[in-house]
């Protein structure tokens, strides 16, 4: 079933349509895996603007973590669940009660959304887990916690709860549970058009407001001809084009195929990360891992198919597979331009800070970010991550901060960064303030940042 997808892996500052209540996505999910919510505040109070959430989270969502926020604060309740569960061979017997996001400010002809992750456990049958959730305007208020009674439609409540729809695991139905996260999800079966076989489609969750996204599936062509991927088009963004990454020179560039993509006979072509991609502009709306991507590939032999592409994790190496934590093959680090939080408000370095630590920090693996020079509308920054590491030279447009190109020594010379584009005046600054900003950190993290080999350059047109 295609379904449109409304969920960002942060909360979405994108203005989107309004809702009458309260929302939820996703609204189901299985038992034993760990999931992403989004909880939609689609107004404000009566004409007032939305300046603090409140969401109690409900017994059997365990682990749980909120989502950082540009520009609001985050405190998080934690006490005693009402019963142990085992997550990873551990008891689990508390955490997170409710979380509550102060300071920002939703308008009332606006909506935004509000992340937090958990782990759904201890359900052995189909089960509602009911989110309540109070949102603050000034002195005024409106909560979100009435619980449908059986039977009963929950869209006759005037202030119904925002509800996830829990399913018992498969292998619960056996008596073999594990509450693993990421639980295995089978890969899209394979779709045949004609000769061609298409396997393993998938695309990865988005951050906020990241105004791109990739999609990926394995083609094989089983007949005695060749065919050409043409085109793609889905309803999630508003161009989709085919685009490949290929080193030039010691430069690795993002650019859209000419002519299309052939698909040899007998041959098979893998569109994946890191190579030849399907590239979403101007995302309509988040994606959030779980969902379904619709789209439509048209061959020049085969004709048109429709596809759906499974959303993983933000750096999903393959559909329903393991998860990544770095999907560049080549350096182990994902260099999106993609503005991952609301900027406004913020200065230079906090902007750039947010940006950079929202795209690329995990829960298992912290980002270290170096010294941030800012000259202009240029600021270069190192990062260091598992064991290597890189520097960032970022543009500041319209859309606020977005990594340009990532490198390594290169960022540290003049004449390296003019070759670049960059005015040779900011160069000059640029790398005289970096020189002395990065004497005074330890000198192990700052060989880190000379790890990156060759450039990555990001796609103009997508910044």
């Amino acid at each position: 079933m295609t379904k449109t997808i409304s969920l960002a892996a942060l909360a979405c500052l994108i203005a989107g349509p309004a809702f009458a209540h309260a929302g939820i996505t996703p609204k189901e999910a299985v038992n034993g895996t760990t999931v992403k919510l989004a909880i939609s505040i689609p107004h404000g109070c009566e004409g007032a603007a939305t300046d603090t959430v409140i969401i109690k989270l409900p017994e059997g969502f365990v682990s749980a973590k909120p989502m950082v926020k540009a520009g609001w604060t985050v405190e998080i309740t934690k006490g005693d669940y009402a019963k142990s569960y085992e997550l990873h061979g551990s008891a689990v017997t508390s955490g997170a009660l409710e979380v509550k996001w102060s300071g920002g400010s939703v308008p009332d002809d606006q909506y935004d959304e509000f992340i937090v992750r958990g782990s759904v456990q201890g359900f052995g049958a189909a089960a509602a887990l009911p989110f309540a959730v109070t949102q603050l305007c000034g002195t005024a208020s409106v909560a979100w916690d009435q619980i449908a009674a059986e039977g009963q439609d929950a869209h006759s409540l005037e202030h119904p709860a925002p509800v996830l729809e829990v399913t018992p695991a498969a292998a619960e139905e056996h008596g073999h549970g594990h509450g693993h996260d990421h639980a295995a999800a089978a890969a899209p079966a394979a779709v045949t058009l004609g000769d061609l076989e298409l396997t393993g489609p998938f695309t990865r969750a988005t951050l906020p407001n990241a105004p791109v996204a990739g999609g990926f599936v394995t083609i094989t062509n089983k007949g005695a001809e060749a065919d050409k991927l043409l085109s793609a088009s889905s309803p999630i963004s508003d161009v989709v084009q085919l685009h490949e990454m290929k080193m030039e020179g010691d430069v690795m560039k993002m650019n859209e195929v000419a002519g299309g993509i052939e698909i040899p006979a007998g041959g098979t072509i893998s569109l994946a990360p890191g190579g030849l991609h399907i590239m979403f502009m101007g995302l309509k709306e988040p994606l959030v891992e779980g969902g379904k991507v619709p789209v439509t590939l048209t061959f020049e032999k085969a004709g048109t198919v429709e596809i759906e592409l499974s959303i993983e994790g933000i750096a999903a190496k393959e559909a329903g597979g393991e998860h990544a934590h770095h999907s560049d093959a080549a350096h182990g680090h994902d260099h999106g331009n993609g503005m991952a939080v609301d900027q406004a408000g913020l200065s230079d370095v906090d902007a750039i800070t947010a940006m950079q630590k929202a795209m690329f920090d995990r829960p298992e693996s912290s980002l270290t970010m170096g010294a941030i020079v800012v000259v202009g509308d240029y600021a270069i920054t190192g990062w260091a991550q598992d064991g290597t590491g890189g520097r960032a030279l970022l543009r500041k447009t319209a859309k606020g901060w977005g990594i340009h190109l990532c490198s390594g020594e290169s960022l540290k010379d003049t004449a390296a960064l003019v070759g670049m584009g960059v005015p040779e005046d900011v160069a000059r600054s640029l790398t005289e303030q970096l020189s002395a900003a990065e004497a005074q950190l330890d000198p192990m993290l700052v060989a880190e940042f000379a790890k990156f080999d060759g450039v990555m350059m990001v796609d103009e047109s997508l910044l």
